[in-house]
């Protein structure tokens, strides 16, 4: 017969792998959960990406309209409408320093057909700051995104390039 006392710590030494797997467990729980935690969300390329569909795909954008069956054609530019009155018109942001862009339309020769400017003032402003290379806070991130486009001059269809450069602040 084994006493009173020999009993408990039997039972103890038995329950020591258990409190070690117990740890183990919890310690991999805690590591997986920092691992895949989100401490911040990088949205830029979204909204970079967004802001070029707002005027390239929207019913009053820069897609060039048929005037005899008054339907946009996808991927037809009308150099025409690339003005800095439509853009602004085309997008409001209520923040003026949330986001500048340039569209700029390209014949196959890289020849410039059309450009303008959204949010005039805060791109000519950002520009230099972009340029130069200051990343982070006060900074300016700049992203190129280019498209293979057809574009209408003198009822002609015309193969050609559209660059989208947008500036965002750092974050």
């Amino acid at each position: 017969m084994i006493n009173k006392k020999a009993q408990e710590s039997f039972t103890f030494l038995q329950s020591i792998p258990r409190i070690i797997f117990l740890v183990i467990v919890m310690f991999s729980v805690v590591l997986l959960i920092s691992k895949f935690a989100v401490e911040s969300i990088n949205v830029q390329k979204l909204q970079a990406e967004v802001f070029t569909n707002r005027f390239l795909y929207s019913p009053n954008g820069i897609l060039y309209l048929d005037p005899d069956t008054q339907q946009t054609t996808f991927a037809v530019i009308d150099p025409a409408k690339i003005t800095n009155q439509n853009l602004d018109k085309l997008m409001n942001y209520s923040e003026e320093f949330f986001i500048a862009g340039q569209v700029s339309l390209y014949d196959q020769n890289n020849n410039l057909v059309s450009s303008a400017i959204y949010n005039n003032k805060t791109f000519y402003r950002w520009i230099p700051i972009a340029r130069g290379d200051i990343s982070g806070q006060g900074g300016v991130k700049e992203s190129n995104i280019t498209k293979s486009v057809q574009y209408v001059q003198e009822n002609n269809k015309k193969n050609g390039l559209l660059l989208v450069t947008i500036l965002q602040p750092g974050r």
